[in-house]
């Protein structure tokens, strides 16, 4: 997905920032990003292929049953795990297994937990079978007939086939005389935003919050089926809640919302911790907030995420963010993680990255 994702990027922002960005990296590894980018995205691997990526076990799961719920992991062993920039010693399982890995699931197996009306409520959407041949040949053909106009140097055209991208897709996850959605293949998913999601970065703003609106429907329908475009689209909202255009900051806002409404919450949890560590200063404050509803939601049952991804963004923001409105939505972040973790295994993790950090984050939670 990291391919995926800088196609992304270049897409979305202007060319002359990405090149910006590339010319600050080695030599060999600018070259490479400019290669992919060439490149365009690369295929997901298909389904039984072996290709795809295998969870490993947390120290949870290597002591339960399998196929049994993870069991509570103590504060200091948990974020012992996890150090900032520091030795790794300790970071196997009892049973040898590595725990930095996602938790099992975690990587965007569909299901979560949680309270109705909270992020982490949505049933599993597990062994969905395959759409049938037809439905995914007439679903990406349309996708390609659209895909002019997406990219038209004409704005209203390209606000009309967003309009019209939006009706596909609704369409598309609840047909007609149809028993399985054309989304219950990664591959149609993928394609659907691979042609939306650099439009929430459009130059005309009543594109860009057009494009948000149709992703505020889509997430409501596609729920957890979202999960393997989220890489893409999760930044692309992070974009959006920094607008200075009122209408698009409210359109963007509305759509972050009904994605921890739709989507199960351990399945945000990276991709928002990556918004906030490297996403916009503009964008930050409302990135933060969305996180502390996740980990609220997610943390009793996927604590091993919240420790590798949402603690370290919180604690990377404490020690480099700006403004008063971050500061006071990284702190309430910090005070929900000091509720679900406990202060002073808190203050110990910090102490591993310096006297700096520990007393910034006393200061914080004071």
């Amino acid at each position: 997905m990291a391919k995926r994702a800088l196609c992304h990027m270049r897409a979305a922002a202007p060319a002359a920032d990405f090149e910006r960005v590339v010319k600050q990296l080695p030599d060999a590894k600018a070259r490479v990003a400019r290669g992919v980018v060439e490149k365009g995205p690369p295929p997901l691997p298909t389904r039984g292929s072996g290709a795809g990526w295998t969870p490993r076990k947390t120290p949870a799961s290597s002591r339960g049953t399998p196929g049994a719920s993870s069991a509570p992991v103590h504060a200091g062993e948990l974020l012992s795990q996890h150090a900032f920039g520091g030795r790794r010693a300790g970071s196997r399982s009892r049973g040898g297994a590595g725990v930095h890995g996602v938790e099992s699931g975690g990587a965007w197996s569909p299901g979560g937990s949680g309270s109705p009306g909270s992020p982490g409520s949505r049933s599993p959407e597990r062994d969905l079978p395959s759409p049938s041949p037809e439905a995914l040949r007439q679903f990406h053909d349309a996708l390609k007939r659209l895909a002019p106009r997406l990219t038209s140097s004409a704005w209203d055209a390209r606000l009309d086939a967003v309009g019209e991208i939006e009706a596909l897709a609704v369409s598309s996850a609840s047909p007609r005389g149809a028993s399985v959605s054309v989304f219950a293949d990664d591959h149609a998913v993928v394609s659907l935003f691979d042609q939306l999601v650099p439009r929430l970065a459009d130059g005309n703003a009543k594109v860009q919050t057009r494009a948000l609106e149709a992703v505020t429907a889509l997430v409501a329908a596609l729920g957890d089926r979202a999960a393997p475009a989220l890489s893409s689209l999760v930044p692309g909202l992070g974009g959006g809640v920094g607008s200075s255009n009122e209408k698009t900051k409210a359109a963007a806002t509305e759509s972050v919302d009904a994605t921890l409404r739709c989507v199960s919450s351990h399945l945000l949890v990276q991709h928002v911790s990556h918004c906030v560590s490297y996403g916009a200063a503009r964008s930050t404050p409302a990135m933060l907030d969305a996180l502390t509803r996740i980990v609220e939601a997610s943390f009793d049952e996927k604590p091993t995420l919240v420790s590798k991804y949402a603690l370290p963004a919180a604690m990377s923001t404490l020690m480099n963010g700006r403004g008063a409105e971050t500061n006071a939505a990284v702190r309430a972040l910090l005070k929900e993680l000091e509720r679900k973790i406990g202060r002073e295994p808190l203050l110990s993790h910090a102490a591993m990255r310096s006297a700096a950090a520990k007393a910034k984050l006393e200061e914080a939670l004071s």
